[in-house]
């Protein structure tokens, strides 16, 4: 069944970005069932800080798929040395027995052959969806470290910077 015409539009203007950052977390509460309360306003301030931090640098990465040029899907990610990191996706729940957030991973995909990323990465988490896209998996480990003393101080330079020395 054709709806209309699919489209994928990428915003770099931060002005926009952040004017679209309301009806993507409007997408995103609506699609896991929450208010968009006090806590999604925090959110968008957060969201809204990455974006005037970062996207003169070109990392931030917002995307929205369209059905006759209306958002039925929006994505919130990064792009980090030719590595596309698919952060925050949201979409429109009227949509969703048509697959939007699907639609929009392949157009992603599509997109990053065309601009020769050499990693998609899905990051953190085992959601099934997640393995309908790739061919492997990595691990990630979180070190913490306690403490204010020559071993704390150590601690943070070694994975800071000492790692690099011997790579």
């Amino acid at each position: 069944e054709e709806l209309g015409e699919l489209s994928l539009t990428v915003y770099s203007d931060k002005e926009a970005v952040n004017n679209l950052l309301s009806k993507f977390l409007d997408m995103h509460s609506s699609r896991w069932g929450y208010k968009f309360d006090e806590k999604y306003y925090k959110i968008l301030n957060f969201y809204s800080g990455l974006i005037n931090r970062f996207q003169d640098e070109e990392t931030i990465h917002f995307s929205a798929l369209q059905l006759d040029k209306i958002p039925i899907s929006y994505h919130f990610g990064f792009v980090h040395k030719n590595r596309f990191l698919y952060y925050k996706p949201a979409y429109d729940i009227e949509y969703q027995n048509y697959s939007p957030g699907k639609v929009h991973i392949a157009k992603l995909l599509g997109l990053g052959i065309q601009l020769k990323w050499e990693v998609f990465d899905f990051l953190l988490g085992d959601e099934s969806y997640k393995r309908n896209w790739v061919n492997n998996t990595d691990f990630s480990f979180s070190y913490h470290i306690k403490g204010g003393g020559i071993l704390g101080k150590f601690g943070i330079w070694w994975f800071g910077k000492g790692l690099s020395f011997f790579k």
